[in-house]
């Protein structure tokens, strides 16, 4: 089933801020096809790997000239809308 994908305000600037850097366009193609395939089925398997248990949330690892990871929920109202909380490093893994 497709989501609405909503970010935070981190999240957000996050991505924009990627999107400007043109020296980072295979990390950015990486969080962008992530969250193509985060949209198309968030209850897809590869959508899922990664879950953080304080606070609950799922994580998608993006590769391109670093490693960044996708942070996400579920919105508790309305499982067809996906809260993106983090879009960055990974390096905290």
């Amino acid at each position: 089933m497709a989501a609405e994908l909503q970010a935070t305000e981190e999240a957000a600037a996050a991505l924009g801020a990627l999107r400007a850097d043109a020296t980072r366009l295979k990390l950015l193609a990486a969080v962008e096809n992530a969250l193509a395939r985060l949209e198309d089925d968030p209850g897809q398997e590869a959508n899922r790997k990664i879950r953080s248990s304080v606070p609950f949330m799922w994580g998608i690892k993006a590769r391109g000239e670093e490693e960044w990871i996708i942070l996400w929920e579920t919105d508790p109202e309305d499982s067809l809308v996906v809260i993106i909380k983090y879009i960055g490093p990974a390096s905290f893994l």
